[in-house]
């Protein structure tokens, strides 16, 4: 899905082989160029949008990275050490919920996580949009994120 609206895709991972597939998918179901490398040094200084699924703190902080990048960390809140690093740091959501899916005591995000978690990806997508579910908001480490900041 995030191939499909931005100009180009880059992969950096220790694990090639396992993008391998999705790379072949995208080319030939969509014609879309996936690069995908382990050459952290050059990629994560340029990129100006970073999904952070699998790489800890002491690996992420050891690399350059562009200083108005946008990082969303997906397993563990990050804290970037670069004194010149201007971006968003997003750790964290709050969503938008249906009143009908509301638990007293819980919170949203923990609620409808558990709602989708064993469901495959395109289910859950259409889950989402059924329930129009919509991210109000990215938390970063010093609070919510503004509009202004991502743009």
């Amino acid at each position: 899905m995030i191939a499909k609206n931005i100009k180009r895709l880059n992969i950096v991972t220790n694990h090639i082989n396992k993008c391998k597939r999705i790379e072949e998918h995208l080319y030939d179901e969509f014609g879309i160029m996936l690069n995908v490398s382990n050459n952290k040094k050059t990629s994560l200084l340029r990129a100006e949008v970073i999904i952070n699924i699998d790489f800890p703190a002491e690996l992420l902080n050891k690399y350059n990275i562009y200083d108005k990048a946008i990082i969303i960390n997906i397993l563990e809140k990050i804290t970037i050490q670069s004194k010149k690093f201007n971006g968003v740091n997003a750790s964290f959501y709050k969503i938008s919920l249906p009143k009908k899916l509301k638990l007293e005591g819980f919170s949203n995000e923990l609620i409808y996580e558990s709602y989708i978690y064993n469901l495959n990806l395109s289910d859950a997508i259409k889950k989402l949009n059924k329930d129009k579910v919509r991210i109000k908001k990215l938390i970063g480490n010093n609070g919510a994120i503004r509009n202004s900041e991502i743009i």
